[in-house]
């Protein structure tokens, strides 16, 4: 209950902070947001009232203050380009990127962990310097450069699986995972190989330590100390890199998103920059900071209640 108590006080300053930086950053942003989107040949009763509706009339702590304490209470503000609440804004569009993002980790985990588990087996055999390869190759790969070619191919060449689009899960389940599979996949790539390079590694690590030459020594065979004991080990400090790869994950599908014009919090994001919707803005981006703030959070816990020897670090 201590260690979870330091870790709330964390979260809660770490919040404030981020919502500092947030606040702050789009205050010295170069340009008058007003007339930025009213344009140069605004009236001035225009610009004035505008100014209010965004507070920009008001002391700039006072603004932060008012503006985190909207948030806290689940008010955003009204968007500027949208007319409407920004938190129903971002409500419509949460399901579309939570299921791009579960699916994008949810593959990224299982890939990486395979060809990890492979590679770290026949680390030296030819398959396994194959597949290291690929591994490397995958890390150098740009995920919208990957979009491009992976619609190009499955979706004009081929015809196998739509490249532009959103279908519901309510509407059809499996139209909507159709939908997902190709942007998911190209932000799983770069994912799933810095999983694989680390459980590798982590692997080989482990077949250097006493208890797998002890292991070997009582007559167990090769798969049952992998199996049995290393990959156990070695899975443990990959749980710390599938939290990490997650702000990963997010900030690519920012930009996928757009590529297959899937209607998410990237989308409309992009949208929020391109008209200077300074309350959808500030918004989203502490939303984006936050997430990826409260996933690796969530992974140390789980680190703490899996692993006994974090357990004992004071």
């Amino acid at each position: 209950m201590k260690y979870l108590g330091k870790k709330l006080l964390t979260l809660i300053t770490t919040f404030i902070l981020v919502s500092l930086i947030v606040f702050f950053v789009f205050q010295i942003i170069p340009g008058d947001p007003v007339l930025i989107i009213l344009g140069p040949e605004a009236e001035e009763a225009q610009i004035l009232a505008l100014r209010e509706t965004l507070r920009l009339d008001n002391p700039l702590f006072s603004r932060y203050f008012l503006w985190l304490r909207n948030i806290l209470r689940g008010d955003m503000g009204i968007s500027v380009r949208y007319n409407m609440s920004v938190s129903e804004l971002i409500s419509g569009r949460l399901s579309v990127t939570l299921s791009l993002t579960l699916m994008s980790l949810l593959i990224s985990t299982f890939f990486g962990i395979l060809f990890g588990v492979i590679i770290g087996k026949y680390n030296d055999t030819f398959i396994g310097k194959i597949l290291s390869t690929l591994s490397q190759i995958g890390l150098s790969i740009p995920s919208f450069w990957l979009g491009f070619m992976l619609s190009f191919v499955f979706g004009v060449l081929f015809s196998l699986l739509p490249t532009s689009g959103f279908v519901p899960f309510s509407v059809n389940f499996w139209g909507a995972i159709r939908s997902l599979i190709l942007p998911s996949v190209a932000i799983s790539i770069g994912a799933s190989s810095v999983i694989i390079r680390f459980l590798k590694n982590s692997i080989a690590i482990n077949l250097e330590e006493d208890y797998v030459r002890t292991a070997k020594s009582r007559g167990q065979s090769g798969n049952k100390i992998l199996f049995g004991h290393v990959l156990r080990n070695a899975l443990l400090p990959s749980i710390t890199i599938i939290g990490l790869i997650l702000a990963d994950i997010v900030s690519g599908s920012i930009i996928i998103e757009n590529i297959f014009n899937l209607p998410g919090i990237g989308q409309l994001l992009i949208t929020a920059i391109s008209v200077r919707d300074l309350p959808l803005l500030q918004s989203l981006c502490l939303y984006i900071l936050f997430t990826v703030v409260l996933a690796n959070t969530a992974v140390d816990v789980i680190n703490r209640l899996i692993d006994p020897r974090i357990r004992r670090v004071k």
